[in-house]
């Protein structure tokens, strides 16, 4: 990282391909270099040599133009910006340079229970069938839209649990149970797509109403209050709100648009026949697949510019989330005016799977939602849950009359 090489770099003005190669000096070496720098000089040799036999893992990063570097007429700061892309690349591999912590000998890992065996689709079929005349909210093209509470659901609710932990589980998440179903579906309803063709379940949403739980059960009747500790100020909030939980879209339909938009349709019918709610709350997940480095340049991103403060001082995590940037200095690299999707293309590049912003979390924020916590779930392998506030005054227009149209 030499000042001559950042003045090399700005004068030929060509594309920069950062390279990261992955590995740890010895403990020796490290010992020798708290002693004296000349010591720690003189085991380089060693160092290098000892490698042999060993796989060395590197990762390649995009081509950098020059001119997309901020201030890249100052070496000083053009180095700064690739020193940090180039170590970026790293953060992607965390997960196999951890050094060891003996704290982990006592942790007990879940091994995940085979998957429930799937309901017949004749039975789910004939379930169907009786909520039609009363629940059936909307049909497009082979989707059916139902919205009913679980008396009604025996068998379709053992299936939506099913395929629940299916779909978790596919991105790093689930309950690790044979079905991911809990308490909380006894009395929350349940919001989801019949395929009408495949006889199949799509996807679905369970729904809390926030008056009847509060006035029946209190505030630790909220599903979101198993994750997060809710301070009295924030009762008028739970009182006027529905709490969503527990979506999903199964693998076979998730590059599928219009799924996801008949969910929100579906919301958007329940609201607009029980006008009493102004807010959508509860948990939205970010998977623990996600490196440390990722999910924390999406909380200090959420914390700048989609957090709402006020609402924030009732709500605290039962298990905080520690931002951790591993020396990064992320400001140089999340420069530009849409900084939102300069946040999700850094995401894509560090991760070593492509992953980029959970979708659900993007949806969210483009309906102008607000986190108000972040907590770490144990019970849900691990994820990073943001609580999150819709408050439905503040939905841009043209999206409800985007999903309100027919309605």
């Amino acid at each position: 990282w030499h000042p001559v090489v950042g003045k090399l770099i700005a004068k030929a003005k060509v594309p920069v391909v950062p390279i990261y190669f992955h590995g740890n000096n010895g403990l020796l070496f490290n010992l020798l270099s708290l002693i004296h720098p000349t010591l720690r000089t003189a085991m380089l040799p060693a160092e290098l040599f000892n490698k042999k036999g060993h796989k060395i893992k590197l990762r390649i990063g995009k081509p950098i133009n020059v001119n997309e570097i901020p201030d890249a007429g100052n070496a000083t700061k053009l180095l700064n910006f690739l020193r940090a892309k180039t170590y970026a690349l790293g953060t992607g591999l965390e997960e196999e340079r951890k050094i060891f912590n003996p704290r982990n000998l006592f942790k007990i890992k879940k091994t995940p229970e085979p998957i429930a065996l799937p309901i017949p689709a004749n039975l789910i079929e004939q379930e169907i069938e009786t909520l039609k005349e009363n629940y059936l909210i909307w049909v497009e093209k082979n989707y059916e839209v139902y919205i009913a509470p679980p008396s009604l659901l025996p068998n379709t609710l053992k299936e939506i649990g099913r395929l629940r932990e299916i779909t978790f589980r596919e991105v790093g998440e689930g309950s690790n149970k044979s079905s991911d179903l809990d308490e909380y579906d006894i009395y929350y309803n349940h919001l989801f797509i019949w395929d009408i063709d495949a006889k199949a379940i799509v996807g679905a949403y369970r729904i809390g109403k926030g008056d009847e739980i509060y006035y029946s059960m209190g505030k630790n009747g909220f599903y979101t209050a198993e994750l997060f500790k809710i301070k009295g100020g924030f009762t008028p909030v739970l009182k006027k709100s529905l709490e969503l939980g527990r979506s999903f879209i199964r693998k076979e339909y998730q590059q599928k648009p219009l799924p996801l938009f008949l969910l929100w349709k579906g919301i958007l019918k329940y609201l607009i026949d029980n006008p009493r709610y102004q807010y959508l709350i509860g948990p939205v997940s970010i998977s623990n697949s996600f490196s440390k480095f990722s999910k924390s340049l999406i909380v200090d991103y959420i914390s700048k510019n989609h957090f709402d403060h006020e609402m924030a001082q009732y709500v605290k995590p039962r298990k905080k989330f520690k931002v951790d940037f591993a020396k990064i200095d992320t400001e140089l690299l999340l420069t530009g005016e849409n900084s939102f999707k300069v946040l999700d293309n850094l995401i894509s590049e560090v991760e070593t799977r492509n992953m980029k912003i959970p979708v659900l979390l993007r949806q969210y924020i483009s309906l102008n939602a607000k986190i108000i916590c972040f907590n770490i779930d144990p019970k849900f392998s691990d994820c990073l849950d943001g609580f999150l506030v819709l408050d439905l005054e503040k939905v841009p227009q043209e999206m409800l009359e985007k999903l309100g149209k027919n309605l």
